[in-house]
């Protein structure tokens, strides 16, 4: 995965990179990242992080991490 490609992520999929949103609005479960299970809103210039799930609406996203060096994976490694 190349730092900057969009990637549509359509509701029920995880974000597969961490990113910044481009386009859509929808909410996010990051209790794999933070243990908090109320999802967090997410718009157009929010961070989003790789393996959290995208719950709601359908958005595009633009790649800031290459995929094995997302916030999520230091946790995991």
């Amino acid at each position: 995965m190349q730092i900057g490609k969009e990637l549509l992520v359509k509701p029920g999929e995880l974000f597969p990179v961490d990113g910044v949103m481009i386009e859509g609005a929808t909410s996010a479960d990051e209790s794999a990242l933070t243990g908090e299970a109320i999802p967090v809103v997410k718009q157009i210039g929010d961070v989003v992080s790789g393996g959290t799930l995208n719950l709601d609406g359908q958005s595009v996203i633009r790649a800031t991490r290459r995929l094995g060096r997302a916030h999520l994976a230091g946790f995991l490694t």
